[in-house]
């Protein structure tokens, strides 16, 4: 059996992403050779590319592609980078042999064997996918307020899938000519950018996929089952890729859903005393910016203070008749 893998990142996410699929790797457990494609911005280093290409051996094959330029300019905000549209132009950026693929974000530990997900029959749907909690539990208010979200999803809304965790039917994608179609929608105002052109253009065509696939932090809460999008036995089941959409774990090294990252990190790689040093790092920077600001905050207050209650009585002091 031939797996093919995609991982789309930038050099500030080379050791997350070596991480993830070192992961994958790991827990292989059925015989299969494994394309890992690597969809790379221009700034990952050689050094970077080394650090991910030690886990390459004879059937698990790591695939370097520089990304192209044609979500350089496209609309972004709260952070997303231009590497999150890079999944848009797999069908043109992989080889026609290539005609089905397991895209994985970059922030995701896998924990158990891909293979059966990948073995997944698509049929001629063009995405498998889970559907997203998140965007249900906390967005739809926001969401609703928005002219394109009833008008694209109505009762659709929740069906709409997280993209983290994606099988891509490469084939349709490039039977209807959808790379072109996503490229025309790149500087849209879209809420949550390419996720929501994944979900608009693929509407009708998606099949939905076990949460143990795509098993995010809401997904894994406690009352997840209340939302009606899963049932009680499927949110039960075992993860199969964790992904952690919020806090990422090697910034949160302490908050409860880290610690499966932090514990794999550590037994299964040698990069721990590296990302315990960056997490020391980054905690020790807060701790003195917050420290700042907070003798800030007590200086404005001291001086509101000031203004308001000492400098009037000076005032009258001086001017009593």
């Amino acid at each position: 059996m031939e797996v093919s893998v995609v991982y789309c990142f930038d050099n500030n996410f080379t050791r997350p992403a070596y991480i993830t699929i070192a992961s994958l790797k790991h827990h292989i457990r059925r015989p299969a050779t494994y394309s890992i494609y690597c969809i790379i911005a221009e700034d990952v280093t050689d050094q970077s590319k080394n650090i991910i290409h030690s886990l390459n051996d004879e059937s698990f094959q790591i695939i370097f592609i520089a990304a192209n330029s044609d979500f350089d300019n496209a609309y972004s905000y709260r952070g997303v980078t231009v590497a999150s549209y890079y999944r848009l132009t797999l069908a043109d950026l992989l080889p026609e042999t290539v005609e089905k693929v397991l895209y994985i974000d970059v922030d995701t530990l896998v924990n158990d064997d891909i293979s059966q997900l990948y073995m997944t029959d698509l049929q001629d749907n063009i995405l498998g996918g889970v559907r997203n909690l998140y965007i249900f539990q906390v967005h739809e208010k926001l969401l609703s307020q928005l002219d394109y979200w009833e008008k694209s999803f109505g009762d659709f809304k929740s069906d709409y899938i997280n993209a983290g965790v994606l099988l891509m039917n490469l084939k349709e994608i490039r039977k209807h000519g959808l790379a072109k179609k996503w490229l025309e929608y790149r500087n849209e105002k879209w809420e949550f950018f390419d996720q929501d052109i994944l979900n608009i253009s693929c509407k009708g065509k998606i099949k939905y996929l076990a949460p143990k696939y795509n098993a995010t932090y809401a997904v894994r809460a406690s009352g997840a089952e209340s939302y009606g999008l899963f049932s009680k036995a499927e949110l039960s089941e075992t993860p199969v890729i964790f992904h952690f959409t919020a806090a990422k774990p090697w910034n949160a090294k302490y908050m409860s859903q880290a610690k499966v990252w932090w514990d794999f990190v550590k037994n299964h790689t040698t990069m721990y005393d590296y990302f315990l040093t960056e997490y020391k790092k980054k905690y020790t920077l807060e701790k003195k910016v917050n420290r700042y600001l907070r003798r800030i905050k007590s200086g404005l207050r001291n001086r509101l203070r000031y203004q308001i209650f000492v400098k009037p009585r000076t005032w009258l002091s001086t001017n009593t008749l």
